[in-house]
């Protein structure tokens, strides 16, 4: 588990696995605040992403995720809401217990359920991807200044 928070709330986690998963507490290693390096890394090296945060902007670490062949289970909110709907993932809207269910239900998509949301994501999120916007988006205004 990457990222910060109080210090009182890490504690409760972690003294939440241990009394969870007893002797197994060890699989889940909190490892603090981490470079973008090394968050990019983990990403790719990880099969999903959970964003549980009660709101997020854009949603810019579900694209990096989803293009890092990590599939986003996320809470249905903000931007992560709007980059499940563009890309694809499992997004819920309650609490621990829906999350477990998507959690579950990642377990049983096939590979190229989860390969989805990557080839999406290179579709959108990518630079050349979003050059070609920008440049689509320029033409059209010039398009509009010309017909007027």
């Amino acid at each position: 588990m990457a990222g910060t928070g109080r210090n009182d709330y890490i504690d409760k986690l972690v003294n939440l696995s241990r009394e969870l998963l007893g002797k197994n507490s060890y699989k889940i290693n909190f490892i603090g605040a981490q470079s973008p390096k090394d968050i990019r890394s983990l990403m790719s090296q990880a099969q999903a992403l959970i964003v549980a945060s009660r709101c997020e902007g854009f949603g810019r670490m579900s694209a990096e995720a989803a293009l890092h062949h990590c599939l986003v289970i996320g809470k249905k909110t903000g931007g992560t809401e709007e980059i499940i709907n563009l890309c694809g993932g499992l997004g819920y809207t309650g609490g621990s217990g829906e999350l477990a269910q998507e959690m579950e239900f990642f377990g049983q998509l096939s590979e190229q359920e989860k390969r989805e949301a990557f080839l999406e994501a290179i579709k959108l999120f990518t630079n050349e991807a979003s050059a070609k916007q920008v440049c689509d988006y320029y033409n059209q205004i010039l398009l509009e200044q010309k017909n007027r």
